[in-house]
């Protein structure tokens, strides 16, 4: 039987040219991540971008070796050969399963039951040595399978991030865990593996950070936009 544990919480596979430094590391389960990921599932525009390229490159290469410019032929088949793969990168489903599996885990907790809406904090900092900058996101959500729906529920999310600007992230994307995994045990373990519970206001501990943010600051959150902080949790503008 797989040692869940021995995974979770360990650095992710490189993606983009980063990893997580602490993620799931086990395969989502594609079923469950039909039934509740709420992000859009269709084709972002980057990837037909991608596509209309490759297709026009391809038609391009297979015309220079028709009428015999090889070299020029091996390289318009070298550059459809990126495309593809940047295309295969920019698909939403395999996204989807990466996120689950590579994503950084990171802390979110119920902070409305009707409407359900979470608060996710993740640390925007693009470089490990730079001063730590917190952003907290609201969502509403739909579901959350196999979670307890009450006010203050932790919910481990699986995060991607958007490109750095100036040192930090301006987006990431929280994904409940229960959103990707059917097995409870891994939901638990996942919430264990983000940060042992500290006294209130030790803000080494994400989970009381989060629920210090959401205690002062909840009402000024909005719904979807990133709010930032530093690390005593003052509102910060980056």
């Amino acid at each position: 039987m797989e040692n869940t544990q021995t995974k979770i919480g360990q650095e992710g596979d490189t993606m983009n040219f980063s990893y997580a430094t602490r993620a799931m590391n086990i395969n989502p389960d594609t079923e469950q991540i039909e039934k509740y990921d709420e992000y859009p599932t269709k084709g972002s525009p980057l990837q037909y971008t991608f596509i209309f390229l490759t297709v026009l490159i391809l038609g391009g290469a297979i015309y220079l070796f028709v009428t015999g410019h090889w070299i020029l032929g091996i390289v318009g088949v070298l550059a459809t050969l990126i495309f593809t793969f940047l295309s295969y990168a920019f698909n939403s489903s395999l996204r989807r399963e990466v996120a689950y599996k590579d994503g950084l885990l990171i802390p979110a907790i119920i902070t409305s039951v009707s409407p359900l809406e979470i608060l996710a904090l993740a640390d925007v900092s693009v470089i490990e040595t730079s001063e730590p900058i917190y952003g907290v996101r609201k969502m509403k959500v739909n579901n959350l399978p196999n979670q307890e729906i009450v006010k203050g529920e932790k919910v481990p999310c699986a995060a991607l991030f958007g490109a750095g600007h100036k040192g930090y992230r301006r987006m990431f994307e929280p994904r409940p865990i229960c959103w990707g995994y059917s097995d409870k045990d891994l939901i638990a373990q996942a919430t264990q593996a983000i940060t042992e519970d500290k006294p209130e206001g030790n803000f080494d501990d994400e989970w009381a950070m989060l629920s210090a943010i959401e205690a002062k600051y909840v009402d000024i959150i909005k719904d979807e936009d990133l709010t930032f902080f530093d690390k005593d949790l003052n509102l910060k503008e980056i």
